[in-house]
């Protein structure tokens, strides 16, 4: 009987051990998961977030060009959506080009185009921006100034939502924004001369001459 019963507990003791051993394997591999989902998720926004800021230079880079151009608006939303072209992971809940101050934040008047995560996306058809109508309508391209030395600092921000490739537990999104400021091109020379420059002496009217 002492032989049975020790066969029985030397028996018992390898199915603890093997037990043991499958938990620890479980636990090390679920670490493994979850890390190599990290470094998937991280490595595909930090990617992302490359394109969006040169979205939103894009953006900032078309408003100081067109201006008080009526259809600025449009062409800000179309340049930040050819920039974004192909990031599947990447839904723009919101379009913002704004007077910005002198640490580029919004300061004043600004033009917001907005959605949801679910809704349809932000886009230019023709000269209208859609979904219509504009969250915040008060920065109209013909009141930004383009005159030289006072020209406004024109911001461009995108909002998204980054969809993780594998989601965490319920929470598969992320939430962020970024913006560029440009200053405005002026519309003409400065007529204001440069302190210390020599006055030019104006030519005589028959006489071509070259002033340096």
């Amino acid at each position: 009987m002492s032989g049975l019963r020790e066969l029985i507990t030397r028996l018992r003791g390898r199915r603890v051990s093997r037990g043991q051993a499958l938990v620890e394997f479980m636990a090390f591999l679920m670490f493994l998961l979850f890390l190599v989902q990290g470094v998937v998720n991280v490595g595909g926004l930090l990617d992302d977030h490359l394109s969006i800021v040169y979205a939103t230079r894009q953006g900032a880079r078309t408003a100081a060009v067109l201006g008080q151009q009526a259809n600025a608006d449009c062409a800000v939303v179309g340049a930040v959506n050819a920039a974004m072209a192909g990031l599947a992971n990447v839904k723009v809940t919101k379009i913002t080009v704004y007077q910005a101050n002198a640490s580029g934040q919004m300061a004043g008047p600004a033009d917001i185009y907005s959605t949801t995560a679910s809704g349809p996306p932000i886009i230019c058809t023709g000269t209208t921006v859609t979904p219509a109508p504009p969250t915040q309508s008060n920065y109209a391209p013909t009141s930004r100034n383009n005159l030289p030395f006072t020209e406004d600092s024109i911001g461009v921000r995108v909002d998204y939502v980054y969809t993780f490739q594998f989601p965490f537990f319920s929470g598969g999104t992320f939430a962020a924004s970024d913006y560029t400021v440009m200053p405005v091109n002026p519309v003409g020379l400065p007529t204001t001369p440069t302190p210390g420059a020599p006055t030019p002496t104006p030519c005589p009217p028959t006489i071509v001459c070259f002033i340096p």
